[in-house]
């Protein structure tokens, strides 16, 4: 069996975790009144009284997805509120609605995301704004949460679209890991083809709207915003929330002047909601640096060289009055005497 990506059902009862129903997953989809089907004559009692259940427990579902010799490269969980309204739209026929997560399964699909990854995939802590993780490293994983889930592909349409290409090139060059990847990028192709489709043609004519924005940013990437005050580079260093309202909010981080030296110091940047129609990337409050045009960019980083030379710059500290006796200098303040300083 060649490996490819499981589909399995997870039930919420009244909007908690999937953990809150006993059975922590199903292989088929959740129907009403399944408690009447021999395939739960095994299950918790109290799993025989949900409004929704599944014929084919995965009762588990940990050692399942550590399980690395059924050849599923990825399984993707979706989980299904079991509400009273879900309840009577299952039985009047109706579609059911769900929300899906996709992890990586086997160990060649986890080595070949790690490898082709630019950006970090797995699960952010609770609060991201707790405190600031560096850039490069991935993020450590909520500790109450299963094991698995650090191999949940967080943000996986952003992740699959920065990452898609990259993806199908490494599966040519690594053959063992050829039918792995193309799970994933098929999956890809039918859940987000059109869109990606749609985006990519977007951005080469240097445009973008309100349903592609997201996807212009990635963790790591370099951005270009005015937000100081006047045109700067800054490193993403989260994935892009859409806030309420359609605010985009970017968290980066740059090195900025601290009064001694140079620091590193987080910036979150707010894009304002765009329109539905096109509008050009150039004109965001931040954009990408590869939209920016070659002189912006020459600008940025001739004065990033300026300011590295300036990172031995000698400083006196100096209390009292200056010259003209209309500043007072106290005695932890910082004088910078390098004439270089003009020239930035």
């Amino acid at each position: 069996m060649p490996p490819s990506i499981d589909f399995l059902y997870a039930i919420a009862c009244h909007g908690d975790s999937m953990h809150s129903h006993p059975i922590p997953a199903f292989r088929d989809r959740p129907v009403p009144d399944a408690h009447l089907h021999s395939g739960l004559m095994t299950a918790p009692t109290n799993a025989k009284r949900s409004h929704l259940n599944g014929t084919i427990p995965i009762l588990d579902l940990e050692g399942f997805m550590e399980n690395d010799t059924d050849g599923v490269a990825f399984v993707v969980i979706r989980t299904v509120e079991c509400t009273q309204a879900s309840v009577l739209m299952a039985r009047a026929g109706g579609s059911m609605r769900w929300t899906e997560a996709i992890y990586a399964k086997s160990k060649i699909s986890k080595d070949a995301l790690h490898e082709v990854a630019t950006s970090y995939f797995g699960p952010s802590p609770e609060d991201p704004y707790s405190s600031i993780t560096p850039a490069f490293v991935h993020p450590d994983v909520v500790q109450d949460t299963p094991v698995f889930d650090r191999n949940r592909l967080i943000h996986a349409e952003l992740f699959l679209f920065a990452h898609r290409h990259v993806l199908g090139s490494y599966g040519l060059k690594h053959p063992d890991s050829k039918r792995h990847v193309d799970a994933l990028i098929q999956y890809a192709n039918e859940k987000y083809g059109r869109e990606f489709a749609n985006a990519e043609e977007l951005f080469a004519s240097n445009a973008v709207t309100s349903d592609h924005v997201l996807k212009l940013f990635r963790p790591n990437d370099i951005v270009v915003s005015g937000t100081h005050g006047r045109p700067a580079a800054f490193v993403v260093q989260e994935w892009p929330r859409l806030a309420e309202e359609g605010w985009v909010t970017l968290t980066c981080w740059s090195f900025q002047p601290d009064g001694t030296g140079f620091a590193r110091k987080r910036t979150v940047i707010s894009i304002p909601p765009l329109e539905p129609k096109a509008t050009k990337i150039p004109s965001l409050v931040a954009y990408p640096i590869s939209f920016a045009s070659s002189e912006l960019r020459n600008l940025i980083r001739d004065r990033g060289f300026k300011h590295w030379d300036l990172r031995n710059a000698t400083q006196v500290t100096y209390k009292g009055w200056n010259v003209g006796h209309d500043q007072f200098f106290c005695k932890s303040c910082s004088v910078n005497i390098d004439d270089r300083v003009s020239s930035c």
